[in-house]
């Protein structure tokens, strides 16, 4: 089930189903609102946005509260989340999937989203979006790349391209707004070299762990997972959460792995993130793709950019390895000798909407060799 795209004059909710508006400045939440309008769009808040416990988030009753009225309202067209957090898992067994299920909208966010997302795809077929949340617009520097990708991927019908961003960051943004550290983006690293389509499907590894074994942790069958964590999980964490993941029920119907950017006081680095992929014999002939701006920044307060992506599906999404690498492989595959090679992430008609179960995504040959 793909929702529609947003456009001019369409009234988006900032929703609080983790933590509270409450807790985020108030200039920050003007150039959001700022930038937010420059895309066309109108800006609300829901009724219980700013309310705020000892947890800075706020009672279940009040975010599941404003999510139905989001959904119910016929004058909102999409959703975005205030920021991540802790516990948006809390809210799954008091939502009317029904009600969302009938009126299906845009709901983008990430991080601890990760867990309303998956669920609500996995009870309704609603493809949902890992994206910026509200106030990943108040960045001021730096931000280009994510508004370019939310505009093309939700506002958008065309088919596009999504090359790597020229640059990544990990500072504390929210804190000094002019001083960034932005760092250039050598691109995407290739650990398995592949070819697959299938679903897209993930988000925080950490979040999704959350709903392993439970109903509203969709099949695996046929799926790309795209996977990213946070400066809490050490390689360790993210090994054993990995390994979990690998144990669900479906994996082996599993075609491919995207992973996320890690954060530099994870202290993962290519060479462990290889080792530890490299040590899974379920990986083996898995395609994996690291490395692409589906990271973070900072989570102190408020995350990084990021282009939206769908949980559910998403259109014919390829890698193309570096030209270096990429011919020998070609070179020793028969089914690809004499074959153009493949763009870089392209997404096809209907992307950013998701794909459902009816389109898909790719990751096209790659390399197991990687840069230095």
């Amino acid at each position: 089930m793909i929702p529609a795209k947003l456009g001019p004059g369409d009234e988006v909710r900032a929703v609080s189903p983790a933590t509270s508006l409450g807790f985020i400045p108030e200039e920050q939440r003007r150039v959001a609102r700022e930038r937010w309008e420059g895309l066309g769009l109108r800006c609300s808040f829901s009724k219980n946005a700013e309310v705020r416990d000892r947890f800075n988030s706020s009672p279940v009753e009040a975010r599941v509260s404003d999510l139905h009225e989001a959904f119910a309202d016929p004058g909102v067209k999409g959703m975005l989340t205030t920021l991540g957090g802790y516990n948006s898992n809390g809210l799954l067994d008091y939502l009317d999937y029904g009600l969302i299920g009938a009126n299906p909208k845009v709901l983008c966010g990430f991080s601890d989203i990760t867990a309303l997302a998956t669920a609500i795809y996995a009870r309704t077929g609603l493809v949902t979006y890992s994206g910026p949340h509200f106030t990943t617009f108040g960045m001021r520097r730096g931000l280009d790349y994510t508004l370019e990708y939310f505009e093309r991927c939700l506002m958008r019908e065309e088919p596009f391209e999504v090359p790597p961003a020229d640059h990544w960051s990990d500072d504390p943004w929210y804190q000094d707004q002019e001083n960034r550290d932005l760092v250039p983006n050598a691109g995407y690293e290739v650990i398995h070299e592949g070819e697959a389509e299938g679903r897209l499907l993930g988000g925080h590894l950490g979040t999704l762990s959350l709903l392993f074994g439970t109903s509203f942790m969709p099949d695996l069958e046929g799926t790309l997972l795209l996977l990213e964590d946070d400066e809490e999980a050490l390689p360790v964490h993210f090994d054993r959460l990995l390994q979990s993941l690998i144990h669900q029920p479906g994996f082996e119907g599993v075609r491919g792995l995207v992973i996320g950017r890690f954060q530099r006081a994870s202290e993962m680095d290519l060479d462990t993130l290889a080792a530890i992929i490299e040590s899974k014999r379920e990986l083996a002939g898995l395609p994996v793709v690291a490395g692409p701006r589906e990271r973070r920044a900072r989570r102190v307060r408020l995350p990084r950019p990021d282009y939206p992506l769908s949980h559910g599906g998403l259109p014919m999404a390829r890698h193309e390895p570096p030209s270096a690498l990429r011919e020998p492989f070609r070179k020793t595959n028969p089914a690809l000798a004499g074959t153009p090679p493949p763009p870089g992430w392209s997404f096809g008609p209907g992307s950013g909407s998701g794909a459902g179960n009816a389109r898909s995504a790719r990751l096209s040959p790659c390399a197991r060799r990687r840069r230095r």
